[in-house]
């Protein structure tokens, strides 16, 4: 039995393999597994993972048809020890802290009602070499009337934060199994390739309505920035995608009524005060060069400020 299963998408990786799982094999809690899911590569990226397999018992390779890094996450987890306690599922291209997994594990093991467990991240490059910052996805919370950052020693991170986009990212984040088999698993429906985003907000939002979140303030990942992926995803693919799990939740909350206020005050923070306050950081920028189009943004922040204004009443719904 091992205590954590990982599952690792694999396509295309040939670069970054050898790296990735050896930063998995110089981990110092050593009670894992590696399922390395080839997914229809087309360069030596099996040929790769097959050695590695051959050298390590706790590594196998899974091939299939390409599909996608959802459709991978799924097949590889099939393949899992069943016995196992926790899952994490990792990217070919990263690399992983030495401490990484003991940490998470541990803080898991502190309180069986935490249903996963994330750290911090930096960036690094196709060298392998690592900058002194990650991604910048504030913790935010609502306040009656506004809204407010959680500072990063906060360890509980709660619902709304990671509805909003925080940066709980998938192969940073352990998965207690039992919380993980609790919800429909990886949502299909997001497709393959880069931009098509969002399938761990929501898996993350469902856990989260039903088991604690902690935030582990230590950079523990190494998220890898290359040439082979998008160098960013412009904001109507990335409002697309916020709002298509607003809607798969918008339909969810029409079926089961359990946690609908809590999610119904959710999607008003996200699509209203959020973007109030997008618009707000706009606004400086815009007085100075396009005062035109900022007479427009500030009414049109308006509206939306007044359109979470249910939130005045319903706020904590989605805090406590």
């Amino acid at each position: 039995m091992a205590l954590i299963s990982i599952v690792m998408p694999c396509y295309n990786a040939e670069k970054y393999l050898n790296t990735s799982v050896e930063s998995v094999i110089n981990q110092t809690l050593k009670d894992w597994e590696l399922i390395i899911v080839n997914d229809g590569s087309t360069d030596n990226s099996e040929s790769i993972a097959r050695k590695l397999a051959s050298n390590d018992n706790r590594i196998k390779v899974a091939t299939k048809t390409n599909g996608g890094y959802v459709s991978a996450r799924i097949y590889g987890y099939s393949f899992i020890d069943k016995a196992s306690k926790y899952i994490i599922f990792y990217d070919a291209d990263d690399k992983l802290d030495p401490e990484m997994l003991a940490v998470l594990s541990a803080e898991m093991e502190r309180d069986d009602k935490v249903g996963a467990a994330y750290c911090d991240h930096v960036i690094m490059d196709e060298k392998s070499i690592a900058s002194n910052h990650g991604i910048d996805m504030p913790r935010y919370v609502p306040t009656r009337f506004w809204l407010r950052k959680l500072d990063d020693t906060k360890i509980e991170t709660p619902f709304i934060s990671i509805f909003c986009w925080t940066k709980m990212i998938e192969p940073m984040t352990l998965i207690r199994r039992t919380a993980y088999e609790q919800t429909p698993g990886w949502d299909m429906s997001f497709g393959k390739g880069q931009g098509n985003i969002g399938e761990g907000v929501y898996l993350f939002s469902e856990i989260a309505l039903q088991w604690k979140i902690h935030f582990i303030n230590r950079p523990l990942y190494y998220y890898r920035r290359h040439s082979e992926q998008i160098s960013a995803i412009p904001r109507d693919k990335m409002m697309a995608q916020v709002n298509k799990v607003i809607n798969i939740w918008e339909e969810r909350i029409k079926k089961e009524n359990k946690y609908a206020s809590k999610i119904k005050a959710a999607v008003l923070f996200l699509k209203y005060r959020m973007a109030a306050k997008q618009r707000i950081g706009s606004l400086p920028h815009q007085i100075r060069h396009r005062p035109l189009v900022a007479v427009k943004a500030f009414f049109l922040m308006l509206l939306e400020y007044l359109k979470s204004s249910p939130l005045l009443f319903t706020y904590k719904r989605i805090i406590d």
